[in-house]
C-alpha cells in the first residue's frame, strides 16, 4: 500500500471516531491496508454494533460499508492530495450471512470508477474463514478538493 494512502485513511478513521456525529459509530474500526483507491479494515463485532438476534444489524453494516468506501475515495489520489466527501447518491446492500457477536470482520472497499462528479465503489465484508457475509455497492457525488 501506498504509505500516504494508509495513514490517511487511519488519520480519518481516527478523526471520525472522534466526532459526536453519528459516523463515530465506526470508531472500533481499524485500518489495515490500502493503496489509492482501495482500502482494507477490521472491527471485532461487539455489542453495541449488534442486533436483537446478537449478530452484526445490519444498519451498521451498511453504515461501515459507507464509511469504508467514502475513505477509499478519499485517499484514491496518487499525489496523496485528499479528494473531499460529497453526498451519497445510492447505496445498496446485499446481505448474504450473519456475522455474530465476538467475531472479526475485515471490509474491503474499492473504487470501480472515478468520474467527474460521480464515484462508483464496491465493498465487500467478510469473517476470518473467507466467507463474504455482505456486499455493497455504493455512489458518491464528490465534493472538490480542497479550496488552499
Amino acid at each position: 500500500m501506498a504509505s500516504s494512502s494508509v495513514s490517511m485513511a487511519k488519520h480519518l478513521m481516527q478523526f471520525l471516531a472522534k466526532t459526536k456525529t453519528f459516523d463515530r459509530i465506526t470508531q472500533k474500526v481499524c485500518v489495515v491496508d490500502g493503496r489509492p483507491g482501495h482500502v482494507k479494515c477490521e472491527m471485532m463485532v461487539e455489542e453495541e454494533h449488534c442486533n436483537q438476534q446478537g449478530t452484526l444489524h445490519g444498519g451498521m453494516t451498511a453504515t461501515l460499508v459507507d464509511n469504508i468506501t467514502t475513505l477509499a475515495i478519499m485517499s484514491s489520489n496518487e499525489d496523496g492530495s485528499v479528494e473531499l466527501p460529497g453526498v451519497s447518491v445510492d447505496l445498496n446492500m446485499s446481505y448474504l450471512k450473519a456475522a455474530p457477536m465476538g467475531q472479526t470482520i475485515t471490509i474491503t472497499a474499492d473504487i470501480l470508477r472515478k468520474g467527474k462528479t460521480l464515484v462508483f465503489t464496491t465493498a465487500q465484508v467478510s469473517n476470518s474463514k473467507g466467507d463474504i457475509l455482505a456486499v455493497g455497492h455504493h455512489v458518491k457525488h464528490m465534493g472538490g478538493k480542497p479550496k488552499s
